[in-house]
């Protein structure tokens, strides 16, 4: 199996169980949040540092799992340098994080009050996040050192480039050498997508279980299907974001332009929507049964993620801006990104 293939198994590995723990820790705060017997806050904190950590996670594996086999581009990240580097980091990250949350197991894990089950819940979640945790430390560790062994023939991992040297691919012939306003872009249509998805997974629970107190659910409504509109625009506009040679309307300048600048607007009028419903959703004053902390919560996701949504679309119109200095409104989006073409010789004996 060559040592490409076993990086992408690697990167999917650690991609699937970041996402996994996302999910694990956001569910395990919650519970420890209800939990009134509490006495130690310090497990909400490393269940809240788990999930953060564990979306950074999943999403820098797929960042790294997109320039895992990339011979003919330079770019820092076809760097084996910089793939050793990120695991590294990982590694060390998730070993102490798995660590700092198996430790409040002693005070999550207790039997003794009525709590209606939710200290056989907590328990039962910390342990899995904890666990998962240690899981993406070794999984880390073993890819970093993967990554090691299969470079030190080729110059040493501060040196080898991750699919060409450390691969043996032989006989490259040409490099591209892109602009960063690719990246950039990618990044930002890769958030868009993701906030986009988030806004219609939290959107219908909250159509569920919100208050009904005001305009909420209305509300809801209408940003699900606006998210739904997002996430698949924004892969469209992905898959077209690096078609240097193609004539098609949605590689054009104007095209992505006007799309990002719609969400934005968009977007930014949702959050404001939300926002003036927090009021509402988060007033401990009224009776509800309990469900005043839960209705907030998403209030507050909900509006969070609209506004980030709108601040995205904006960055992202600001660099689509940018290009169309270079060639005009009816340009190819990533036809001034692409820097040089040149050829190189390597001899393969």
């Amino acid at each position: 199996m060559q040592p490409v293939t076993i990086r992408r198994i690697l990167y999917g590995l650690t991609l699937a169980l970041g996402i996994c723990q996302c999910v694990i820790a956001g569910f395990s705060a919650p519970f420890v949040l209800f939990d009134d017997f509490q006495t130690n806050h310090y497990d909400r904190i490393f269940l809240s540092l788990a999930c953060a950590f564990a979306g950074a996670t999943w999403i820098w594996a797929a960042v790294l799992l997109a320039y895992n086999d990339r011979p003919q581009v330079i770019h820092p990240l076809t760097k084996a340098k910089a793939h050793f580097i990120s695991f590294i980091v990982l590694d060390l990250i998730w070993l102490a994080l798995g660590i700092m949350v198996l430790s409040q197991l002693p005070d999550v894990c207790r039997y003794q009050f009525d709590d209606q089950g939710y200290n056989s819940s907590s328990c039962a979640l910390t342990a899995t996040t904890g666990g998962v945790g240690l899981l993406l430390s070794a999984l880390s560790a073993l890819t970093a050192f993967f990554i090691y062994r299969t470079s030190r023939l080729y110059g040493g991992v501060s040196t080898a480039d991750l699919a060409s040297s450390a691969d043996g691919v032989d006989n490259i012939r040409h490099k591209i050498v892109r602009s960063s306003a690719i990246d950039w872009r990618i990044a930002c249509y890769s958030l868009i997508l993701i906030f986009g998805i988030g806004m219609d997974i939290v959107g219908p629970l909250d159509i569920v279980i919100n208050s009904e107190r005001h305009f909420m659910t209305q509300f809801s409504s209408v940003a699900t299907a606006f998210g739904l509109i997002t996430w698949i625009w924004a892969s469209v506009l992905l898959a077209y974001n690096e078609r240097p040679r193609s004539s098609n309307i949605l590689t054009r300048v104007s095209a992505h332009f006007y799309s990002v600048v719609a969400f934005g607007a968009v977007w930014l009028v949702m959050g404001i929507m939300f926002a003036s419903e927090t009021k509402y959703e988060c007033n401990f004053s009224e009776f509800s049964d309990g469900l005043a902390s839960t209705w907030c919560a998403f209030s507050g996701t909900l509006t969070a993620l609209a506004f980030s949504l709108s601040l995205l679309s904006g960055i992202a119109a600001a660099l689509i801006y940018d290009t169309k200095k270079a060639g005009g409104w009816k340009s190819n989006v990533a036809q001034s990104d692409i820097i040089e073409l040149y050829e190189e010789h390597v001899d393969s004996t």
